[in-house]
């Protein structure tokens, strides 16, 4: 008892250079532990173990749904229409959702088994460092196309704002100062550059609750609008949206669906930190986190997806963001618009974090920076400053040139693919 006294009262520098210098291992199942090294393996466990966390299984549920739901509702009629119509949209959706679920559940028991309350982490834990460093690269790259995404998307509301105002009788949207490129730009500045100040923002963390209320009067409005809109073809002429004719489409383009629909269920990335900070982790108590709240992201996304696809595919080309198929004056459309914006503002903050991360480990190896001098004090705060400044001015550059978020979501579903099936398909070895 004594000697465990002692033990106990070791420094952590001490304690982790003993875990780091290889001298000591967990034992196999079928090997027996001496003596001696009992203190010793008490303090292995006790390092590599996760501490509870502070959010409850109701808050968690309101997490998940947030990570999920986003700029990928505005594209899921569009998802619908190129998969051939709704049947084949919810088919497809329901199919990938089994293999969502699954990846999950493996996900949260490899955090159990690693102890690691990180993705990329975890991903060290099950398959080593090369598989750490694509992770890195791969969460990077992601998150970076989703704040192009986040920023796209605000253009597209505020040029819709705009046009529903007119400034001496004339559109307000034909005036310079309302440049897309340039509100895009300022709301940028003003808005979201700040936040990469700070090194910290467990603020926004507040903010899951009234974003997923945003994202349901957004399926509410679509919905309603089905019923409410008496003739299409004078709707969308009077407002002059596009009429251009729906193209006839192969039995092959439902493919075309599976891209919005990975991005729309990707949670996996952020699902890591979520199980890890549950109050009481158990994998019991997760699954049914998991099915309340895949459950309310599929009855959204197919709320929008059915309503807004059925709505205008017969008279005019359904959008990417659907929100722009609606009238600049419709007014409960224009609240809906405000909404979005909001939820993208605060999404884009925690996004740009999560890839920032990855993207500032991936440079710590690459230029090989101490861990003492370049990690903490002073040069971290610049450092990540920096990368926050770098982070938020490339992806408003490339976010001014791309007409619709289509064009980015496509290649981002590839990536969210790897994330809900390919890594946690890796994983999947834990289990037995």
């Amino acid at each position: 008892m004594e000697e465990e006294e002692e033990e106990m009262k070791r420094p952590d520098a001490e304690r982790q250079s003993l875990l780091t210098s290889g001298k000591y291992s967990i034992q196999e199942e079928d090997q027996e532990p001496d003596v001696e090294e009992d203190t010793q393996l008490h303090y292995l466990w006790e390092v590599r173990r996760l501490e509870p966390g502070k959010s409850s299984a109701f808050g968690a549920i309101f997490i998940v749904i947030n990570a999920a739901l986003g700029a990928g509702l505005l594209a899921f009629p569009y998802a619908f229409y190129a998969a051939g119509g709704v049947a084949a949209g919810i088919g497809i959706e329901l199919g990938l959702v089994v293999f969502v679920v699954i990846g999950l559940l493996v996900l949260a028991y490899c955090v159990e088994e690693t102890q690691k309350g990180t993705y990329e982490d975890v991903m060290f834990g099950v398959l080593g460092p090369y598989a750490k460093a694509i992770a890195e690269f791969c969460v990077a790259i992601y998150c970076f196309g989703t704040t192009i995404t986040f920023l796209v998307v605000i253009g597209d509301q505020i040029d819709d704002i705009t046009s529903a105002f007119d400034y001496h009788r004339k559109p307000l949207v034909n005036n310079w100062w309302v440049n897309r490129k340039l509100t895009t730009t300022i709301a940028t500045l003003i808005f979201i550059l700040p936040w990469m100040f700070f090194k910290r923002i467990g603020v926004l963390s507040y903010t899951s609750f009234p974003a997923v209320l945003c994202c349901l009067y957004i399926t509410v409005v679509v919905t309603a609008k089905y019923f409410t809109i008496d003739d299409v073809g004078n709707y969308t002429a009077s407002c002059d949206r596009n009429t251009e004719a729906p193209s006839l489409l192969n039995w092959t383009d439902a493919f075309n669906a599976l891209p919005v629909i990975c991005f729309g269920f990707q949670c996996h990335v952020s699902s890591v930190p979520i199980y890890a900070g549950l109050k009481q982790r158990s994998l019991k108590a997760y699954s049914g986190i998991i099915a309340v709240g895949i459950g309310i992201c599929i009855a959204v996304y197919s709320l929008t997806g059915v309503f807004g696809s059925i709505t205008f595919r017969a008279h005019s080309r359904i959008n990417s963001d659907i929100l722009r198929n609606y009238c600049p004056r419709d007014i409960a459309i224009d609240v809906a618009r405000g909404t979005l914006t909001f939820v993208i503002i605060t999404s884009y903050p925690i996004l740009a974090f999560c890839g920032r991360t990855a993207l500032d480990s991936m440079l710590m190896k690459l230029f090989r920076l101490c861990k003492v001098d370049s990690m903490v004090g002073p040069h971290e705060t610049a450092r990540l400053r920096v990368e926050g400044i770098v982070w938020v001015l490339l992806s408003l550059a490339l976010a001014l040139f791309v007409p619709e978020i289509h064009y980015v979501i496509n290649p981002l579903g590839g990536l969210a693919g790897a994330f809900i099936l390919i890594f946690p398909g890796n994983g999947q070895g834990l289990w037995y």
